[in-house]
């Protein structure tokens, strides 16, 4: 059997991003891409003023970007079948 892919980078959507399975959207999702942007920002500014405190402030911000990331992950129900992908017989 081969699979053929139909996702479309193009069609995109932060809406669906910041969603639950079930379509309504997800604080904890719509908080931690926040965080994720906030914390790559923050770690590029103080790797760039390299003071003395660099290495105390990346791994502080690496693992609160660890944080978010596994909130990202997070979700109270089951999720939906996904539909993109079918297997087709050749």
């Amino acid at each position: 059997m081969k699979t053929i892919n139909k996702t479309e980078i193009g069609k995109f959507s932060w809406a669906e991003a910041n969603s639950d399975p079930n379509g309504k959207t997800s604080g904890t999702k719509f908080n931690a891409h926040i965080i994720v942007v906030t914390c790559c920002i923050c770690i590029l500014i103080t790797v760039i003023r390299n003071t003395a405190d660099t290495l105390a402030l990346v791994g502080i911000l690496a693992g609160l970007l660890t944080a978010a990331m596994a909130a990202l992950n997070a979700s109270k129900k089951k999720d939906t079948n996904d539909t993109t992908n079918k297997e087709v017989k050749e």
